[in-house]
């Protein structure tokens, strides 16, 4: 139950290694880029939708201002409707492609 002797500066100088390592004299990469190059709203769909409604609850429920917070919803709205009405325009103009290719075959 006692700590050896070398554990009280073996475990500081280890940190410090690591944080001179990682902090100073590591080179950035790609992993850094992608990680780093973009929001996490960005790679996670549906995240920022989600974190505006919970913050305009929490808003509410403290009696605190959320009309910036429902514009911002409104806006992703207006953009998710937007989205899908995109791949729904896309969807029927392939189908009716594959319909008059289909009648085009029959003829």
């Amino acid at each position: 139950d006692q700590q050896p002797l070398y554990q009280s500066i073996l475990v500081p100088f280890s940190v410090i290694v690591f944080m001179i390592y990682f902090f100073i004299l590591r080179e950035e990469n790609d992993m850094d880029d992608m990680i780093l190059g973009t929001s996490l709203f960005d790679r996670v769909e549906g995240l920022e939708k989600t974190q505006i409604e919970v913050c305009i609850a929490h808003y509410e429920k403290n009696g605190l201002d959320t009309r910036d917070l429902k514009e911002r919803l409104a806006e992703l709205q207006a953009i998710e409707e937007a989205e899908d009405a995109r791949i729904k325009a896309e969807e029927e103009a392939a189908e009716a492609a594959e319909a008059a290719k289909q009648a085009e075959l029959a003829a």
